[in-house]
């Protein structure tokens, strides 16, 4: 079933006085409901990954012994361990939200985290960075890496608080507007189709009562005209004389009658045929 979308604007356009109040408050009950979400609170960080640095050939050779040096490939290493469940139940463990976003690409590692409380997202993000850099370190440890040559995660950046993330609530106010905007029009339509049809209802009754009122006038009127005819003729017969027939001066009435006699048979059938 396909819907005339031009057929619907130009119903909303003709109903505007219904439609634009049940937008105003499909927005309005939209806000409301938004302002009941519980708000968000964000923290978008990134985590680098840094190697010691070298001043010497057998420092670098000690660097190159290792394996966590390319810190490209440690930080995907490192973005897929903060993935894990393992680092996620120790998050949540710890009194922090498993539910974060984490990547490594480059040499740094991007964090997001988004909790219902600034102190608990806080908390998560120091949980998440403390729990890699942990386990970072007992890699290279199993490694036998020597301490001066260990590859770690600095967290420099560390954020000092969370900032409220309206995404939630904007989220629900634009589905709130657009679920109002389309029970709107669809309320307009229904109510343009609703007023039509009483419309055209009480212009096919007018209708039909102007008809049968018309049809009662004539029908009376044709009757008068026939029975005036009919006695008109009865009174226009001829006289007889004492000889048996008509005199002259009953010839010329009788004449004259039947002239307006025809006359009124012409009126009649006219007056019928209208």
């Amino acid at each position: 079933m396909s819907v005339d979308l031009l057929a619907v604007l130009r119903v909303a356009a003709r109903r505007w006085y219904i439609l634009l109040p049940l937008l105003v408050l499909g927005t309005v009950g939209g806000w409301a409901v938004s302002q009941k979400v519980s708000p968000k609170y964000q923290i978008e960080a990134v985590l680098p990954i840094s190697a010691p640095y070298t001043d010497s050939d057998d420092a670098s050779n000690q660097l190159l012994r290792n394996p966590f040096n390319d810190i490209v490939t440690t930080s995907k290493i490192l973005g897929l361990l903060g993935d894990s469940p393992d680092v996620r139940s120790a998050v949540e463990d710890g009194g922090g939200d498993p539910d974060y976003e984490i990547t490594g690409e480059g040499g740094v590692l991007s964090l997001t985290v988004r909790t219902d409380s600034p102190d608990r997202t806080l908390a998560t993000y120091g949980l998440i960075s403390d729990a890699l850099g942990t386990r970072l370190d007992a890699l290279q440890a199993d490694a036998g890496v020597p301490p001066a040559f260990l590859v770690t995660i600095r967290n420099v950046l560390r954020p000092a608080q969370a900032e409220e993330s309206l995404g939630n609530r904007q989220r629900v106010l634009i589905a709130s507007v657009a679920l109002g905007g389309t029970l709107s029009i669809a309320i307009c339509v229904f109510a343009d189709y609703v007023l039509t049809r009483r419309r055209t209802g009480r212009i096919e009754n007018s209708g039909s009562g102007g008809d049968d009122r018309d049809a009662g006038t004539r029908e009376p009127a044709a009757t008068d005209s026939a029975t005036q005819l009919d006695g008109h003729r009865k009174l226009s017969s001829p006289t007889i004389g004492e000889g048996g027939s008509p005199s002259e001066a009953d010839h010329r009435t009788v004449d004259a009658d039947r002239d307006t006699g025809r006359e009124q048979e012409t009126v009649v059938a006219d007056g019928e045929t209208r």
